[in-house]
């Protein structure tokens, strides 16, 4: 590992790594904020502090691309979250 960001309270955390054939920086994201926009605007200018080539971006992003395949029951709308990204 040769670089590492945890945001405040945990809501991601990035990391760069290399191993012998590649750099990475891997990105996690948990219980961010839907109604804030800063949240990936925040996430956006951390990423661009680290080297690694590709990057891998998981976690809960607090909505769905497809609701009939990826929820059931519930708040539906996901126009601010996706407005946001």
């Amino acid at each position: 590992m040769n670089n590492e960001y945890v945001a405040p309270g945990g809501s991601f955390f990035i990391l760069d790594i290399k191993t012998a054939n590649q750099s990475l920086t891997l990105v996690k994201l948990h219980a961010l904020k839907k109604k804030d926009p800063g949240s990936f605007q925040n996430i956006t200018i951390r990423m661009l502090e680290f080297d690694g080539g590709d990057i891998i971006m998981g976690g809960d992003f607090n909505f769905t691309l497809n609701v009939k395949l990826d929820k059931q029951g519930g708040n539906v709308n996901n126009s601010q979250t996706l407005q946001n990204i």
